[in-house]
């Protein structure tokens, strides 16, 4: 997808609203119903509310998405690729009517409201998923693998202990690189429960990891007493 149009469908679904609102069921729909406001023109509509689960933090976190684009991604959502679209009949309509929860107060104008169906999946990691997300609009293999070789903005402090060895100036840098290679492990385990068959994605986290590797292997050659190898088998990822 091209830059422009994947940052086009990326900011039409931040400016969709009401996605926290609680879902409802209706006859009409195999699956919960959210009442959405619509992004302003001209953006895209989003078609489907997405809800991650997060299973190393609990967190469920919801995004408006366009489901075809998800659903050519992941061969698990295949359900993406439909479009609820709402039955103009007077009995579908009746319906729907009685399904509803009153309109909360401040809700959005009919001619701006957007139902949306809820469709809720697992993920393995919460850090992670910000740079997957983005490689799934834009398919650029040369930003992931920047986001995954560069060094993370903060590193957790360790307490201080007197009675510790001096640290070693190497410490700092071995630290980096293992949260590097964390992260390229949690962006392999996400896409990895999507099912993801992009080439340039695995791909990519392969060089990272092969990268990364290599120079764990000269930092550890300069620590003292280290019996980690100067040459790694950079293959996994």
């Amino acid at each position: 997808m091209r830059p422009h149009a994947a940052h086009t469908l990326v900011q039409a679904s931040q400016a969709t609203g009401g996605q926290h609102n609680a879902p409802f069921s209706t006859p009409a729909s195999p699956y919960p119903l959210v009442r959405c406001t619509r992004p302003p023109a001209p953006f895209p509509l989003p078609t489907h509310l997405l809800e991650l689960q997060f299973e190393d933090t609990g967190e469920r976190y919801r995004t408006p998405v366009h489901g075809l684009l998800w659903a050519l991604q992941s061969p698990l959502l295949p359900q993406l690729c439909r479009r609820f679209v709402l039955e103009s009949s007077s009995a579908g309509d009746a319906a729907l009517s009685n399904s509803y929860a009153p309109p909360a107060a401040g809700a959005a104008p009919e001619g701006q409201e957007l139902l949306l169906p809820l469709v809720t999946f697992a993920i393995p990691c919460r850090a992670a998923w910000p740079l997957l997300h983005r490689f799934l609009h834009d398919g650029s293999a040369a930003s992931l693998l920047n986001a995954l070789l560069a060094p993370p903005d903060t590193l957790p402090t360790r307490p201080f202990d007197p009675r510790a060895p001096r640290p070693d100036s190497a410490q700092p840098v071995l630290d980096s690189l293992l949260v590097r290679l964390m992260r390229v492990r949690e962006v392999w385990l996400d896409a990895a429960a999507l099912e993801m068959a992009d080439r340039q994605l695995w791909a990519t986290l392969r060089r990272a990891w092969t990268v990364l590797v290599s120079d764990l292997g000269e930092v550890a050659a300069h620590i003292p007493g280290s019996t980690v190898p100067t040459h790694l088998d950079g293959s996994g990822g």
